[in-house]
Order: C-alpha cells, then structure tokens, then sequence
C-alpha cells in the first residue's frame, strides 16, 4: 500500500509543503481511530476534554465526562471484538473557529459481535479544542450515528479492509 507519508519523503524537503489544518485534524481522527483498535477504553478516553460529550454510535444516552465517556467504550469494547474504523474524510469538511476545528465524514465500524464480522457505516462529527500554546486536540464533542437506513450487518466471512 502506497502511503501519503511515502509520497512526501519522494519530494525533496525544500519543496513540501506544511501540513494544513486539515492535515492535522486528518491525523489525530487516525489516532482516534488507532486507539478504537486498541479496544480498551483507557487508550480512547485521554483523547477527549475534561468536559466532553459523546454522542456514541450505539448509545442510546449521552455521556457528559470522561467517566460517562469511559463507560461507553468498555461496554462498547466488551460487546464487539476486534474493533476497526475505515475512515472516510473529504478534507473540505474541516472548519477552525479560533481554537475550536470541527470535522466531520463518514467512517465504518468493523468488528466481531456473538462471533460473527460485522460492519455498521456511521457518520461523525468531532469539535475538537487545540490548546492555546501547544496546539495539541482533545475532542471536546463527538456525535457518531449510523448512517440512515443502515443497521450493522455481517461481512460474508470478508476480512476487514485496512485503515489508511
């Protein structure tokens, strides 16, 4: 597989170009996206605010802080094994309102449930706070919901495309 990362080191230094805000939103939804791999809460939850809220993909409740937030994911981890997220983002879709960044796509869970591999196409937003003097993110909210008219379903025995 042919990585954006390869195609840079091809360019000599002098004539890349300075990842854009997009570019760095882009890479910290995939470090989201790694964590969710993780399957364990603990790797997820630090990425999120304080304060934050989660409007979770299979919830039917808000979470309203990390400990909420934390609760979500072990449930959702204790009941889907082997969790992915297949990231879909059109970089137009990123707004910066001072330190606030909102971001949102499409992604697609992939995961195992009563042993079977399932797929669920879901749709998000991240408002995301960068940090007054290191720019770093935290979510500050996420909103996940399935995409209308889909419910999860199996993949036909299909492994899991990989996560780019």
């Amino acid at each position: 597989m042919i990585t954006r990362a390869f195609l840079q080191s091809l360019i000599p230094a002098e004539k890349r170009r300075s990842p854009t805000l997009a570019d760095k939103t882009f890479d910290f939804i995939k470090l989201w996206a790694a964590a969710i791999k993780k399957a364990h809460p603990l790797e997820v939850v630090p990425l999120y605010a304080e304060d934050a809220t989660l409007l979770g993909t299979v919830a039917s409740t808000s979470a309203a802080d990390k400990k909420e937030i934390y609760a979500y994911f072990k449930t959702f981890f204790d009941q889907r094994k082997d969790p992915e997220v297949i990231l879909e983002f059109p970089p137009d879709k990123v707004q910066c309102k001072g330190l606030l960044v909102i971001a949102e796509g499409e992604y697609d869970f992939v995961f195992k449930q009563n042993g079977v591999r399932m797929h669920l196409p879901a749709r998000y937003s991240f408002v995301l706070e960068r940090h007054p003097s290191t720019l770093e993110f935290k979510i500050i909210h996420h909103h996940s919901s399935a995409l209308p008219g889909f419910c999860a379903s199996p993949l036909d025995n299909q492994p899991a495309p990989e996560i780019k």
